[in-house]
């Protein structure tokens, strides 16, 4: 699907409350994982309408955004956008979780995944 990635990823920072929400950013394979301050600000039908967006799914802590193999065009723009850096943690002068934390919320998103397409 092509779409304009950067039209895209101004669309997603918007409806995720904007740079001023966004503690952190990450992605897969096919997700954008937002750490956000807010998790009540983005609306997520708002967010499944912006062209290019599958689907929102809310656990680990985390705000995510299915791309698909698109994802990494996407992020690459939000970066732009977000002025992020740090491995994609926005600088805020937020509170960083430690890396342990990340990687635990991490592998927990995987793990929920995985086991819905094993039950299915």
């Amino acid at each position: 699907m092509a779409f304009d990635y950067a039209k895209t990823a101004g669309q997603i920072l918007e409806m995720v409350g904007g740079k001023a929400n966004v503690e952190g950013l990450t992605h897969c394979i096919t997700r954008l994982r937002f750490m956000l301050k807010d998790m009540g600000l983005p609306k997520d039908s708002e967010v499944e309408k912006i062209p290019g967006v599958l689907r929102v799914i809310k656990q680990g802590g985390q705000y995510q955004v299915v791309i698909g193999n698109e994802v990494t065009h996407v992020f690459a723009e939000l970066q732009k956008l977000g002025d992020f850096s740090d491995g994609g943690r926005a600088e805020n002068g937020g509170p960083k979780e430690n890396l342990f934390s990340r990687l635990c919320a991490f592998v927990a998103g995987c793990m929920r995944e995985y086991e819905k397409k094993s039950v299915n």
